[in-house]
């Protein structure tokens, strides 16, 4: 293919914004810049990307892929293809994709952005790859799975893949034949069907392949299914078995499917350089290293083909690498201090049971031939909890897959599965709750973890926690939950003194009653659970009328939460162990039977606008949230009025009418717009809305005919909604910033960003930390705009966070709108900002994952996030987070720079302080904590994996070092915590940086 020559600045643009720095941007183009002269080489058809992470790789990659394209002499279609690990990576590479288009490639018209827009860009199934598609994201877990020995699949296969092509329909047919179905054949299958790809796909004129060192280990004796599926395919090698029963397939196969390909890792060798030559193996015929035998030669031909940078600083007018940027807490200690105190077993019972534990496990695995563990594979170093609380039935992957359950989400070997101790801690927590009750015994670390995120969360300052097992991030968002409805939010914003003691309300009493009903959940849904399945109990719900959408736990949990004196003692009577007797349970039914009229009127309560159940189901949630659901019926009709009314609505009459240059313009469009329509609605909410909608659209109108609206605009356009009045208030200075730097643009843009400022304010109060103080304003039955007000605007105010928040987002908004929502859809970012949290959880079952990224992105709620090794790659975490916790250790260096690479990246909080400040302070620099208990043998694992960490980011630059990390902690090994390896702090350099590259 041959490329034209081109003005590359007249062509794309990295600095899009000023959020991006000159230096970033400038580097970003040179790499650009570079990789296309290369690639449009004939004779040169892979460059390797490998960055550090955060340093912008999707940017350079879709740069250099644009340039490719834009510079192409190819008559006809062209077609870009990106591999992405999983399904909510594909979604962030749809979003940069199209953030691309429209803010980077100065050229784009308008055909290709309308192409962008096409959701069906994100493949969910692998299909033959047709060049009428210029743009194809695929994931690498679709190759694993494209065979199956279920019924049906030949039909699928047939019908669904190959679109009843004669040729495949015949191949098919002959595998069938050959026993191909079978289950003892899947390999085969997928070979098969990965060959038949490739002979029906169109050539791949550009290949992207994100975190490609995925395919590390190759093609070897014990290849995966999607590294083989992936090289037949691409046509980077052939099976000779199946050319052998399908030899119609040779003619047809085409060697190196794709063109140019580019190559994208922070990580791309992990512990030898020949993982390199074993990626590029997997995905072209013949490439600058399929020759090479031996490390040397991969060495000498690297320089042609990888570039590597690391993000640097220039502060105190000196360059800084990312590492002295960092603050790495090796001492265990989970506090935020630069000299933090280690955490330590004390007298009291935790510390004895922990020991207890301890000795256990340890006398368990002394048992094993050479008396050691993995790193990572005790539970009781993250907690108590090795089963599930709640088991997902009949789950399924991204892509369709049965999933087992299971307690880890990555393992280093496949046959580890389980925790090493689990029986252990299964057995003595047994025993525990027999003998002290239900709830598990206090765990120190875990303890410490929860006392000091709490506090930062009373600071707004969020967390990214990561652990090893699934159960932990239950038990963890759990406990994270209830210490912030608690500490937080009952003894803290709703414990109202002085001045503010006004806001003691009926309703928020009624409340916070609710909150101590219901605070020990697990127990009052277990002994719920237990009274529905009493035999009287059910025969009389049987006998009773009750509507179709009612549910008998649901019920008497009802009836409990609201203090239904009967119900409570009969429940209560169950959690404390005793069985209620014949009178009670005849007392209770009656008491049920006069409170279900009220709880079937509540059932058939009118669903508001934002439907509760779009989304999965949150582990557990914030009482303060689920409040006002349809549960507590106080709250849920509160929620209600607050999507019938206007409360938090901006009046852009009133916001252009506060701007000096475009108050003339606001006045003129009301005199000429007819609100004939919106006097006309009966609601004095849906009237303001549609007045707000005709004032809109008549802005965007040239030459409309005039229509005196004098009399109309002067009574309800001119309506001082909450957030307008806070905005005009109490943020002057904020908002007129902002409209100052969005009504430069044409009226439909200005609008456009408008309404995106409008949702992002709206779902504060709507759905996050707002809805709570609105609930409480509103209780005292006065003017909710000035008891709102008063209730977040001063300094000692017990909502001031939400505040913070709001003026926040207008502060931040153009980083808000580019690292989430680049579509500026209102309605989407309403629906995206729907379940708002302030602690969540993410492992493999959420399939949300990319939501709630979104969501962690933002200011305000979640303030933490809990989550397995699934974010360890692709989701940028880092907006408005600077604190990462290793509490469940990996036994991989370069799975934990990834982890922290989540939150230490171009634009993060981190990034943004050090730049505007200048300078390197504790509170200016990303936090990373490595948990562990002092005197105990955690410590040989920690010391090991430290070890392990830095020999890994010295090597890294250098490269040409064989590491083996070894993932296995001797028990006898003599260590203490002076031998934990200290974080590195020189100034690292890479020796495959821009201006050392040979290609």
């Amino acid at each position: 293919m041959a490329y034209k020559q081109i003005d590359i600045s007249s062509v794309i643009d990295l600095k899009s914004h000023d959020g991006i720095s000159e230096k970033i941007a400038q580097r970003q183009f040179d790499v650009i810049k570079k990789g296309f002269e290369y690639l449009s080489n004939a004779e040169n058809n892979v460059i390797y990307i490998a960055d550090e992470v955060g340093l912008g790789k999707t940017y350079i990659g879709l740069g250099i892929a644009t340039l490719l394209k834009h510079a192409s002499t190819k008559k006809g279609p062209y077609c870009d293809v990106m591999v992405v690990p999983k399904k909510n990576l594909q979604d962030k590479w749809l979003k940069e994709l199209r953030n691309f288009g429209s803010h980077n490639y100065l050229t784009s018209s308008a055909g290709h952005l309308a192409l962008l827009e096409n959701d069906e860009i994100i493949k969910d199934r692998l299909r033959p790859i047709e060049d009428s598609e210029p743009f194809s994201i695929l994931r690498m877990t679709s190759f694993s799975s494209l065979s199956s020995y279920r019924k049906g699949h030949r039909e699928y296969l047939t019908n669904e893949v190959f679109g009843n092509n004669g040729f495949c329909r015949e191949m098919l047919l002959r595998a069938r034949d050959l026993k191909y179905f079978n289950k003892d054949f899947k390999t085969e299958l997928l070979k098969l069907v990965a060959c038949l790809l490739n002979a029906m796909s169109n050539r791949i004129d550009c290949l992207i392949v994100d975190e490609a060192h995925n395919y590390k280990h190759g093609l070897g004796v014990n290849a995966s299914n999607r590294n083989i599926a992936t090289m037949l395919l691409l046509g980077a090698g052939r099976d000779d078995k199946i050319l052998s029963d399908f030899p119609e397939l040779k003619d047809r196969m085409k060697s190196s499917l794709a063109k140019k390909v580019i190559c994208l890792s922070a990580t791309p060798k992990d512990r030898d350089i020949m993982e390199v030559k074993a990626q590029l193996d997997c995905l072209l015929k013949k490439h600058p290293l399929r020759k090479c035998t031996e490390r040397e030669e991969v060495l000498n031909a690297l320089p042609g083909i990888l570039i590597r940078g690391n993000m640097e600083y220039f502060l105190e007018e000196q360059i800084y690498s990312r590492n002295q940027c960092r603050h790495e807490h090796r001492n265990g200690n989970v506090d935020l201090a630069e000299k933090a105190v280690q955490i330590e077993l004390g007298n009291g019972f935790d510390s004895v049971f922990w020991q207890l534990l301890q000795f256990q496990s340890i006398r368990h695995l002394s048992q094993k031939p050479n008396a050691s563990f993995e790193i990572g594979m005790l539970a009781g170093f993250e907690s108590y909890q090795v089963d599930m609380d709640k088991k997902v039935a009949a789950q399924t992957d991204d892509d369709g897959r049965d999933v087992v359950q299971k307690e880890y989400e990555i393992v280093q070997h496949r046959n580890q599965k389980d925790s090493e101790d689990a029986n252990i801690i299964r057995e003595i927590v047994n025993s525990y709750r027999k003998n002290f009750g239900h709830q598990p015994p206090p765990h120190p670390k875990l303890s410490r973890l929860e006392t000091e995120v709490t506090n930062q969360i009373t600071n707004q300052q969020k967390s990214l926690i990561f652990v090893r097992r699934i159960a932990t991030v239950d038990e963890l968002v759990k406990r994270l939950i209830l210490r912030y409805d608690r500490d937080i939010i009952l003894n803290g914003a709703l414990k109202f003194t002085g001045r503010y003691t006004k806001y003691e309300s009926e309703d928020v009493g009624l409340m916070k009653k609710a909150f101590a009903n219901s605070h020990d959940q697990e127990r009052i849904s277990h002994a719920v659970s237990s009274f529905a399945a009493f035999p009287q109990v059910v025969k009389w719900w049987r006998k009773l009328s009750s509507p179709a959408k009612s549910d008998l736990k649901d019920m008497i949990n009802y009836c409990y939460l609201r203090g239904e004196a009967d119900v409570s003692k009969v429940i209560n009577m169950i959690i404390s162990t005793k069985k209620p007797s014949r009178a009670n349970l005849s007392t209770v039914l009656h008491a049920l039977e006069l409170a279900s009229e009220r709880y079937f009127e509540q059932i058939d309560l009118e669903d508001f606008t934002a439907a509760e159940n779009e989304e999965e189901e949150l582990r557990y949630d914030s009482f303060f949230k689920s409040y006002f659901t349809k549960r507590h019926k106080e709250g849920f009709l509160f929620k209600q009025k607050v999507y019938r009314e206007n409360f938090f609505d901006l009046n852009i009459f009133l916001v252009m009418l506060s701007d000096p240059k475009l108050k003339d313009l606001a006045q003129k469009t009301a005199w000429r717009t007819d609100f004939s329509l919106a006097s006309a609605e009966r609601l004095t909410g849906k009237r303001f809305t549609v007045a707000q909608e005709l004032f809109r659209n008549s802005l965007l109108q040239e030459d409309p005919k005039p229509i005196d609206g004098r009399r109309y605009h002067a009574k309800e356009l001119k309506k001082q909604t909450f957030i307008t009045e806070l905005l005009l208030i109490h943020c002057k200075d904020e908002l007129y910033s902002w409209v100052s730097k969005h009504s430069t643009v044409s009226m439909r843009e200005f609008l456009i960003h408008f309404m995106a400022l409008n949702a992002l304010l709206i779902s504060i109060f709507q759905n996050g930390s707002g809805l709570l103080p609105a609930f409480v304003a509103n209780s005292t039955g006065k003017k909710i705009n000035k008891e709102l007000i008063n209730l977040l605007v001063p300094t000692d105010a017990p909502f001031h966070f939400v505040f913070q928040e709001v003026r926040t987002i207008l502060k931040d908004y153009n980083l808000i709108i580019s690292v989430n929502f680049q579509h500026r859809d209102s309605q989407k970012i309403l629906s995206q900002l729907n379940n708002m949290s302030p602690v969540v959880g993410a492992s493999g079952q959420d399939k949300n994952r990319s939501t709630i990224a979104t969501r962690f992105r933002m200011p305000g709620f979640p303030y933490v996030l809990v989550a397995t090794d699934i974010f360890h790659e692709g989701e940028d975490l880092h907006t408005y987070c600077q604190q990462v916790y290793h509490y469940g250790i990996a036994w991989n260096p370069s799975g934990i720079e990834q982890r922290t690479g989540r939150v230490d990246r171009i634009n993060s909080l981190s990034y943004r302080l050090l730049n505007s400040t200048g300078v390197r302070t504790f509170s200016n620099k990303v936090q990373v904590y490595y948990p562990y208990l002092s005197k105990s043998v955690e410590v040989n694992q920690v010391v090991k994996l430290l070890g392990h960490i830095n020999t890994f980011v010295r090597d890294f630059n250098n490269i040409e070092n064989s590491n083996n990390y070894d993932s296995t902690v001797g028990l006898t090994d003599q260590v203490t915590e002076d031998d934990i390896p200290k974080a590195i702090q020189e100034r690292l350099h890479s020796k495959y940086d821009i201006e050392f590259f040979q290609g």
